[in-house]
């Protein structure tokens, strides 16, 4: 579609009355038009606590910081995961984690399912990703694969990071149409902490065309499954 993400630090975005090019690490790349998502920090009281790596204070599935009295929530807590924290700056994931620290707090026993999931239209192409990328899952520690697949018939590309002996599902990403159907279905995929298996032999009623008996997610999972076990 035309469409290129850019991860690397934006110098200069020019033009004369639109833009029509952003100059980045040297390069100039010509474009019709430029999105800027912002690193979100958090905001975090002075709290004893263990902080996470980009400044919030690191919490387990029950949102208790390794202060026992201190629960957090949104942006100012990072889930632990591996070695390492993980921030989760987005609406589903607060409230989610807000519900159970509330729950918590009053004495409760919740556990929060959290996949980090954020389904959107960039330029026209559905996107939906959940969980961790290869790269991500490795610097939380994890001994992390990636399986890819093209998408067949009109159906999203799809991407699958996974355990390399367990075969627990990481994180998923989908780029094409039909993507932003699936995001309820890979969101409680990653956050049920689902495997290959899992995936590979799950009921689907999902049915793009007449010649297709299961999901896009399915396929690639069952393609994976076939790879791991050489």
């Amino acid at each position: 579609m035309g469409a290129r993400l850019l991860f690397k630090p934006v110098d200069a975005i020019v033009g004369v009355d639109r833009v029509e090019a952003v100059m980045s690490a040297g390069e100039v790349h010509p474009c019709d038009g430029a999105v800027i998502l912002p690193r979100s920090l958090p905001c975090l009281p002075s709290v004893d606590c263990v902080k996470g790596e980009h400044g919030g204070a690191v919490v387990d599935d029950s949102m208790r910081t390794t202060s026992p009295v201190v629960f957090a929530a949104g942006d100012c807590a990072e889930l632990r995961c591996g070695l390492g924290s993980l921030p989760s700056r987005l609406r589903s994931s607060s409230l989610s984690m807000g519900e159970v620290a509330g729950v918590n707090a009053a004495g409760g026993a919740a556990r929060a399912s959290i996949s980090r999931c954020l389904a959107l239209d960039l330029f026209g192409v559905e996107v939906c990703v959940a969980g961790l990328d290869a790269d991500g899952a490795r610097r939380a520690g994890l001994d992390a694969v990636e399986f890819d697949a093209l998408g067949e018939n009109g159906e999203p590309d799809a991407s699958l990071v996974y355990d390399r002996v367990t075969l627990r599902l990481y994180g998923v990403q989908l780029a094409g149409r039909g993507a932003l159907g699936l995001s309820d279905y890979i969101s409680l995929a990653v956050a049920s902490g689902a495997s290959l298996g899992d995936l590979a032999y799950q009921e689907s009623p999902y049915l793009p065309s007449f010649n297709r008996d299961k999901s896009p997610i399915s396929l690639t999972a069952s393609r994976a499954l076939t790879r791991a076990r050489g």
